[in-house]
């Protein structure tokens, strides 16, 4: 017999499901990123009807179903953390692709409440104003730290001479860093993005006031993709970063 449970959840994004019925993809504290039959969701009269867009928060109550398959929605007491009418083509489209980038890291284990923690941050920066391009890559950025592969740029790998100051080269599959004599004409950080790159892991709070120059997001955004390609499984570019062509390398 299938339970009642509750979890704390944001909405990842939606299919069409029968005449009248949603699938929503979400992303949920206790348990990670699962599918959800929202039964009826699609009638205006439906105590669900618009309360799944991409983005909403709140708390879920959902019958369990042991046995697999889409657990049904009983109850979601949703919210939107972003004005979609106050913020720009730019916010709006990161922010859809932080939200996926975040559900792909989901993998089912202890790191979900984690994961869940940083989306919510992550959509509450964007909200409070926050530079768009700074707060995505410090997503980013945490999510390979807590996975131990955001590199360590305090010294080159190769000749351990201390590289404050100074640009780099990061491999993306392997995470070494080198300086520009052990490089090799390798393709090299400007200083800015190095300097910018040390500081995206600590977080939200230290990026606070911070835009970044169009190279440093190119450069920036290049490296946190190709790492992302390497080493996390299923990622691809969001689809949404697709309108921002060329802001993001591949």
């Amino acid at each position: 017999m299938s339970g009642i449970l509750k979890d704390r959840a944001v909405i990842l994004r939606t299919w069409e499901y029968g005449e009248t019925s949603l699938v929503v993809a979400v992303l949920t504290r206790g348990g990670g990123r699962s599918n959800f039959l929202a039964k009826g969701a699609r009638r205006p009269g439906s105590q669900l009807h618009g309360r799944f867009r991409t983005g909403n928060i709140g708390e879920i109550v959902y019958y369990d179903k042991p046995g697999g398959g889409l657990r049904l929605i009983k109850e979601f007491s949703s919210a939107s953390v972003l004005d979609s009418s106050n913020v720009g083509l730019e916010c709006l489209c990161l922010f859809q692709a932080g939200l996926e980038i975040a559900g792909r890291a989901s993998a089912g284990d202890e790191q979900e409440g984690a994961v869940f923690d940083l989306a919510e941050a992550f959509m509450t920066e964007l909200a409070a104003g926050a530079d768009p391009w700074s707060t995505f890559f410090v997503l980013e950025a945490r999510l390979l730290s807590a996975s131990g592969l955001m590199p360590e740029i305090e010294r080159c790998d190769r000749c351990k001479k201390e590289l404050a100051g100074c640009g780099f080269s990061v491999n993306p599959s392997s995470g070494a860093v080198e300086c520009r004599s052990c490089a090799g004409g390798g393709e090299m950080l400007s200083p800015e993005s190095c300097e910018l790159l040390g500081r995206l892991p600590a977080g939200f709070e230290g990026m606070r006031g911070t835009a970044l120059s169009q190279d440093a997001r190119r450069e920036i955004g290049t490296l946190l993709h190709r790492m992302l390609t390497h080493h996390m499984d299923g990622y691809r570019l969001p689809g949404s970063l697709g309108m921002l062509k060329g802001a993001v390398g591949g």
